[in-house]
């Protein structure tokens, strides 16, 4: 009989400045009215100066654990799974996080996996937890401020324009039989892994200027997102019910 792996609790953080669809339309171009009624944004959470990658992380963490009423020296590994886009270019969150948290115990790594982060950390997670009796809480963090490099004035990234900052975090554990973490799949196709593009500062264009998201082609990714996403959503779905015991009526 496996060991149940469970959620204990989750923590969040967001920052306090708001940027509402009166101030997103102002800066676009686009009626106040299309913000909110096609985009779906009414507001959303602006990080300051303060609200650094890894500080929203830390904070969101330490939510997370005062409610779980759990020490810091008690987890056993910190894994952050958020923005690639943090406090320094080529640095690992992780271990600053795992620092400035005080998780003197705990071992520290990063996992990126774009918007699919949480559900291939939670697999990686609760694999790990399985495998390992040393392991008996691992805390997840991650953060974003993408809104960051987002070009009001470059309509191909309008999709994009609800991008906001903040951070969240859950602790899982070994043994925890309540909120279970259930078997997973994962999916991942590459066709679309330039669909969307920071072309400034990597190893192909190695400057430091352009620092905001493209989108080169932006209808060859509509025709494209949804041939695409679907149909691993739904193999995704149906091989993780499949995995935890049940299946999925056609």
């Amino acid at each position: 009989m496996s060991i149940p792996i469970g959620m204990v609790s989750i923590g969040l953080y967001l920052p306090s400045q708001i940027e509402d669809s009166a101030a997103v339309a102002q800066a676009t171009g686009i009626p106040a009215t299309v913000v909110v009624e096609k985009m779906g944004l009414r507001q959303k959470r602006v990080a300051s100066d303060a609200d650094q990658v890894s500080t929203m992380a830390v904070r969101a963490a330490q939510d997370a654990l005062a409610r779980a009423a759990v020490s810091p020296t008690d987890v056993d590994l910190v894994l952050y799974h958020g923005s690639e886009y943090k406090d320094y270019f080529v640095w690992s969150a992780a271990v600053r996080i795992q620092h400035d948290l005080g998780a003197t115990n705990a071992y520290a790594f990063e996992l990126y996996a774009l918007c699919a982060g949480t559900p291939v950390a939670l697999k990686v997670a609760r694999d790990m937890l399985t495998a390992d009796p040393a392991l008996r809480h691992v805390l997840l963090v991650s953060a974003s401020r993408e809104s960051d490099l987002i070009d009001y004035g470059n309509p191909r990234a309008r999709f994009m324009y609800n991008f906001g900052a903040g951070a969240s975090a859950m602790l899982l554990r070994r043994g925890h039989a309540h909120n279970e973490v259930l078997a997973s799949a994962v999916v991942t196709d590459g066709s679309l892994s330039e669909a969307v593009i920071m072309p400034g500062g990597g190893t192909r264009h190695p400057t430091w200027t352009d620092h905001h998201l493209d989108v080169p082609d932006l209808a060859a990714m509509g025709a494209r997102l949804g041939q695409v996403s679907q149909p691993n959503f739904v193999r995704v779905i149906r091989e993780a019910v499949e995995k935890s015991g049940s299946t999925l009526a056609d």
